[in-house]
């Protein structure tokens, strides 16, 4: 039996926790996600290129520039006589006097025909129309499937031009590069940048001014980036921007280092909120901003723009992460959303974002919306259990009873302890699988990993008997555009079964998988005990959740758990908790911590 086509997520715990109280749960709401390969994917990006991209004979005019009539072969711009290249057809074109000489020269751009891609910057001189010179060119790619190319030309200056060349694509990665030429010198090429396009990602612009800004008579530039909100299953968000700043200078363009820092620490400082009625706002802009520092500042592994000329500098972001982070925790802490808030820190930190005024900015926070309390005590039990690791996702070798008994899947059987009588073997309870399968038995979760395509986090499902695959996409933001493997795993925990599917934790944001199409088998289980392994409670009320502070638990009235034996708390594998809260479990390695909270 093949696996569901539709799978939708939400961005939220299941039914049954959600009514266990969550202050910012009103903010939350299904997302209707992509199986790859599904058609309601396929219309929904060939709709979001065609609104960004070009077909092959068009392009998009700037200031000072003309469209050619659609699969033009000669031209007639600014009174020259234009004839195109072989195979080639006309898209836009500007004027200049390039050479000094009086008379208007023409930079056209050029496009190859059907099935080629590549298109060309080729300058028309009026003294000589009949050898035009290739100023720039794309090279040819072929032809896919919703791809088709994406063409730019304005002038932005005096004796400036911008010229963007690429492929947009609806359902493959896009490339593009894009140019500012100094008109008078050549005409001669000032800057150029690289940019990536991932399939589902936010559409990135950028936009290129040549305007006089030290007032010395001679065109300088601002290169804006601007990042638009994501397309589903994500959450919208601003359009946010920053810039890279150069001054003409003799030698070239002087680029100035204060930028694109100041801008993206300007919108830093906007997320900076302390009312929870603009607490959604605020991790909205942090999304965004976190997206466009990553764009223009990230690693090589994931940055979407790359300078090329001039050569690229360290974008000198100082503690502009430390400040996203801060203003992130807040605004979960004021929405009262202790598993986002706490897992934003714990990335935060993981990430070395966090110290000094920020840190403590970030804790105090915390610790006002789950104050941490002190264990009463702790054990490490005799047994040994299979080492836990978040990558694949499974189930853990700890359970509570509804009773208050700590069940462990050891490696000799299933064990019991009690804090009174120690750990006895439990004959009537059966060995629980590690394996995370659907109560019917016929759907299997492999894995969450990220595709290093820049855009969203996906889920490997598998039909049990079959064994056909399905790979669905979380609303989960990736961080990679770019990676040597497959892809790179992310930190996946499920939680339980409920009403609408298996909720689970993925890179610290809850998410819901069910099966919602046709064939579908899962029944209403709201309500019902978590399975055993979960870091739910067993009647599903309250969650264990790691974090760099202690444990996690909530999310009604949550509290952190830290207990000396516990530490460091990142080296935990996973946790669990009692119904009634007064007892703990972590797996550390292949031993098991039973710790006693209290009430």
């Amino acid at each position: 039996m093949a696996i569901p086509r539709q799978l939708a997520l939400a961005a939220a715990l299941g039914a049954s926790f959600a009514a266990s109280g969550c202050k910012s749960c009103k903010n939350d709401h299904p997302y209707v996600p992509y199986a790859i390969g599904d058609d309601a994917a396929s219309d929904a990006t060939a709709h979001d290129a065609a609104s960004v991209g070009v077909d092959a004979a068009s392009g998009e005019a700037g200031a000072g520039a003309a469209a050619a009539p659609p699969g033009a072969t000669q031209w007639s711009l600014g009174g020259v006589e234009l004839k195109a290249p072989d195979g080639r057809a006309f898209v836009l074109g500007l004027t200049h006097d390039v050479d000094g000489d009086g008379a208007l020269d023409v930079l056209a751009v050029v496009a190859a025909r059907p099935p080629s891609l590549d298109a060309e910057l080729l300058l028309y001189r009026s003294r000589s129309p009949d050898a035009p010179t290739v100023l720039l060119s794309r090279p040819s790619e072929p032809r896919e499937r919703g791809c088709a190319p994406l063409i730019r030309l304005a002038k932005i200056g005096r004796a400036s031009a911008s010229v963007e060349l690429g492929v947009s694509c609806a359902s493959s990665r896009g490339a593009r590069d894009v140019w500012s030429l100094r008109l008078d010198r050549g005409p001669a090429v000032s800057f150029q940048a690289s940019i990536v396009d991932p399939p589902r990602a936010a559409p990135l612009r950028v936009e290129l001014d040549g305007a006089d800004d030290d007032g010395d008579g001679s065109d300088d530039l601002s290169v804006v980036v601007s990042l638009a909100a994501p397309p589903p299953p994500l959450d919208g968000g601003p359009t946010v921007e920053s810039r890279y700043r150069f001054l003409d200078r003799p030698a070239g363009l002087s680029r100035d280092a204060a930028e694109p820092a100041r801008g993206l620490s300007a919108l830093a400082r906007r997320a900076t909120v302390t009312r929870s009625k603009d607490a959604p706002a605020a991790v909205a802009l942090v999304r965004q901003t976190r997206g466009l520092v990553v764009a223009l500042c990230g690693d090589a592994a994931s940055r979407r723009v790359q300078v090329r000329k001039p050569a690229e500098a360290d974008c000198n972001l100082s503690d502009l992460n430390a400040n996203l982070a801060s203003a992130e925790i807040r605004a979960r802490a004021l929405l009262g959303d202790a598993f986002r808030a706490f897992a934003a820190e714990r990335a935060a930190r993981s990430r070395g974002e966090l110290g000094g005024v920020h840190e403590k900015s970030a804790v105090g926070a915390l610790d006002k919306l789950a104050p941490p309390r002190a264990a009463e005590s702790a054990r490490v039990l005799d047994a040994i259990v299979e080492a836990y690791v978040p990558s694949p996702p499974r189930w853990a070798p700890i359970a509570f009873e509804p009773t208050g008994g700590l069940l462990v899947r050891s490696t000799v059987g299933v064990l019991r302890f009690d804090p009174a009588f120690g750990e006895v073997p439990a004959a009537d309870v059966a060995a629980w699988p590690s394996e995370v399968l659907s109560p019917d038995g016929r759907m299997r979760w492999l894995e969450a990993y990220d595709a290093c395509d820049g855009a969203l986090v996906h889920a490997t499902l598998a039909a049990s008997e079959e064994g056909d695959v399905r790979d669905v996409l979380l609303p989960v933001a990736a961080r990679r555009t770019r990676c040597t493997s497959r892809g790179e795993p992310v930190r996946a925990t499920p939680l339980g079964w409920g009403e609408g599917g298996l909720a689970a934790w993925v890179d610290g944001e809850p998410v819901l998988l069910r099966a919602a199409g046709p064939g579908a088998t899962l029944s209403s289980v709201a309500g019902q005990p978590a399975p055993r392994g979960s870091p739910r409670a067993p009647g599903g009320a309250s969650v264990a959740m790691i974090t760099s502070r202690g444990v996690l638990v909530g999310p009604s009235k949550p509290f952190v758990v830290t207990a000396p034996a516990l530490e460091p708390y990142d080296t935990l594998g996973v946790c669990t908790v009692s119904d009634d809260r007064a007892a703990l479990a972590c797996v550390r390695g292949s031993r098991v911590v039973h710790v006693s909270v209290g009430r």
